[in-house]
């Protein structure tokens, strides 16, 4: 059984390489999801059982610290965590289930079954006044982690890694294995098919309200540059007209069409959370990456990548199609190597 977060779709998108590789190493696979991550995986797996599991609401502020937010919700995460586990619970009962991998689900464990956290966010990037509370959450994190019977973290060990301290900063979980960083795009065939070639991909994700806010401003900055653009939504199932000759707008697109869309592209734009970081990685795509405001997760890693391998960085409120461009045009990248044969061989290990 697989469930991943139903916060935004990075949790379930990265989840479909190992449905794969699940599914190529002989296992009968489950979805147990909700909302737009359950929609998503069932649209690349028809064929794979699925089952509703519900999540917790949390609330978004739309200025201020993200992660202080949400440690002010830790009494409601708290109580999320058990309901989880009491439902998780269930699941295995009904459905016979060998082996739980969760994607940051952390009441989604038993010891029942073997359980499988994957999670690259070991440690809460806090803000400057309240850092000193990076190491005591750590510690939090970490009992956490190792009730699990293993910790998946979708990065590399060493030095050429992409989510920096959030996996290596402090010290792992004693049950932690790096299997390389996971992105849907990694098993894609080269496709000769035809597709509309665009200047500009922006793809759009997150929680509300930035991703709206966010969608906003892309509407009106790519409508009025007259560009070739298309925005993909990432709003499975809900449909949006625009009204510009010059910008298409889609819902969501397949893999293997999203994939070519952004292989054809001269530019893209997406947010710098970790999933679109490591689709952008195995795709060797040098996107404009703008940090959803307040998620100190994607603000670090915004500037972690800018900094080590060249990645451009903007915030949203300083965003210009014009300047971003030409800055973008001046940028090299110089990601590390794509290795997908390290989940591949813990996966068939495993099973």
């Amino acid at each position: 059984m697989v469930c991943p977060l139903d916060w935004g779709l990075g949790h379930a998108a990265r989840m479909i390489p190992v449905i794969k590789l699940l599914i190529e190493a002989g296992t009968d696979v489950i979805v147990a999801a909700d909302k737009g991550p359950l929609k998503l995986l069932n649209r690349e797996f028809p064929q794979v059982q699925s089952v509703v599991f519900p999540g917790m609401e949390i609330k978004y502020c739309t200025r201020g610290s993200q992660a202080f937010a949400m440690f002010l919700q830790s009494p409601k995460f708290i109580a999320s965590i058990r309901k989880e586990n009491r439902f998780i619970q269930e699941l295995i009962q009904k459905y016979e289930i060998d082996i739980v991998i969760s994607d940051n689900r952390y009441g989604a464990y038993s010891g029942l079954v073997h359980s499988i956290l994957v999670t690259h966010q070991l440690m809460l990037k806090m803000t400057r006044a309240t850092k000193w509370m990076e190491k005591k959450i750590h510690h939090i994190i970490k009992s956490k982690v190792e009730k699990f019977d293993e910790c998946w973290i979708p990065d590399y060990k060493d030095d050429q890694n992409l989510s920096g301290d959030l996996s290596h900063m402090f010290s792992l979980p004693s049950n932690a294995k790096f299997i390389g960083p996971l992105s849907r795009f990694t098993s894609c065939k080269h496709t000769d098919r035809t597709i509309d070639n665009y200047d500009i991909v922006a793809i759009i994700s997150g929680p509300e309200p930035q991703r709206s806010q966010f969608e906003q401003i892309l509407t009106h900055q790519l409508g009025e540059s007259g560009i070739k653009s298309i925005i993909v939504r990432g709003k499975p199932g809900e449909k949006k007209d625009s009204m510009y000759p010059n910008l298409h707008i889609v819902d969501h697109m397949e893999t293997q069409n999203l994939v070519s869309l952004l292989n054809s592209a001269k530019y893209v734009i997406c947010r710098s959370g970790y999933s679109s970081v490591m689709d952008m990685f195995a795709l060797h795509i040098n996107a404009i990456m703008v940090p959803t405001p307040g998620q100190t997760e994607q603000e670090y890693l915004a500037n972690h990548l800018q900094n080590k391998y060249g990645v451009l960085s903007c915030k949203q409120r300083d965003f210009d199609i014009e300047n971003v461009l030409s800055l973008n045009d001046k940028c090299h990248l110089s990601f590390p190597t794509h290795n997908n044969h390290i989940a591949k061989n813990i996966i068939e290990e495993l099973v």
